[in-house]
C-alpha cells in the first residue's frame, strides 16, 4: 500500500480559515460572561453587539468558511489511498457543514439587524431559520465523522491507533465542554469559537499524523 502525500498547503489554508472563522465569532458574538451563561449558538449575544460587529463578523466568517474546506481536502487526500470513494464522500459531507456555516454567519447579520431595529417578529423568524440550518448541517458532520473513524480505525493503515479518536465531532465536544466551564469574562469571549477551534485542532493533528508503511 503506497502512502498518501497530499499537499500540506491545503492544510495550512484550512488552518488559516479556522483561525479567521474564530476571529469572526469573537467579533460577532463575544460578550463578557461565563461559558455556561449563553446558548450553544450564542443567539443571546446578538442583543449586546453593535451594528459594526454584526457586519464585520459575518463577512469574515462567510469568507473563511470557504478556506476551511481546503483543510478537509487535505484530510481527504491523506486518506484517499485507503478508499478513494469514501474519502471523497467524507470531504463532501464535511464541506457541506461549512456551507451551512457560511450561511449561518450571514444569517447572524440579518437576525442581529432585526433585533437592533426592534422587529421581534422578524428576529424570531430568522432565528427559526438558523435553527433549521443547524439541524440540516448535522447529517454531514455525522457522516463525515463516521467515514473518518472507519478509514482511520477499521481499514488497515499505518496511522497510530489513536487517530480515530481525533475526529472532528469528538474534538468539538471536548472543546465545547472545556469552554463551557470557563468563568466570566473569558468563557463568553471564546465559547462562540468552539467549532472553529475544534477544526483548527483537527487540521493540526492530521497535518502532523505520520503513516508508517504496512509490512
Amino acid at each position: 500500500m503506497s502512502l498518501s502525500k497530499p499537499n500540506p498547503i491545503s492544510a495550512y489554508i484550512g488552518i488559516v480559515g479556522a483561525i479567521g472563522m474564530a476571529i469572526s465569532d469573537v467579533i460577532l458574538l463575544s460578550v463578557p460572561c461565563a461559558g455556561w451563561e449563553s446558548d450553544m449558538s450564542s443567539f443571546s449575544s446578538l442583543a449586546h453587539v453593535s451594528l459594526l460587529r454584526m457586519t464585520i463578523g459575518p463577512l469574515i466568517g462567510l469568507v473563511c468558511s470557504f478556506f476551511i474546506c481546503f483543510g478537509f481536502w487535505y484530510v481527504k487526500g491523506k486518506l484517499s489511498h485507503l478508499n478513494e470513494q469514501l474519502a471523497m464522500l467524507m470531504f463532501v459531507s464535511l464541506t457541506s457543514v461549512m456551507f451551512f456555516g457560511g450561511a449561518f454567519h450571514a444569517g447572524y447579520y440579518f437576525a442581529g439587524h432585526a433585533l437592533l431595529v426592534g422587529d421581534k417578529t422578524l428576529y424570531d423568524a430568522f432565528i427559526s431559520q438558523l435553527g433549521i440550518m443547524s439541524y440540516l448541517s448535522v447529517p454531514g458532520l455525522l457522516l463525515g465523522t463516521g467515514i473518518y473513524i472507519y478509514l482511520t480505525g477499521f481499514v488497515p493503515n499505518g496511522f497510530s491507533k489513536w487517530l480515530r479518536f481525533a475526529n472532528l465531532l469528538l474534538i468539538q465536544g471536548v472543546v465545547l465542554g472545556a469552554f463551557m466551564i470557563l468563568p466570566a469574562p473569558i468563557g463568553g469571549y471564546i465559547k462562540p469559537t468552539f467549532v472553529n477551534v475544534a477544526s483548527l485542532i483537527f487540521f493540526v493533528i492530521n497535518l502532523s499524523a505520520k503513516e508508517k508503511p504496512l509490512s
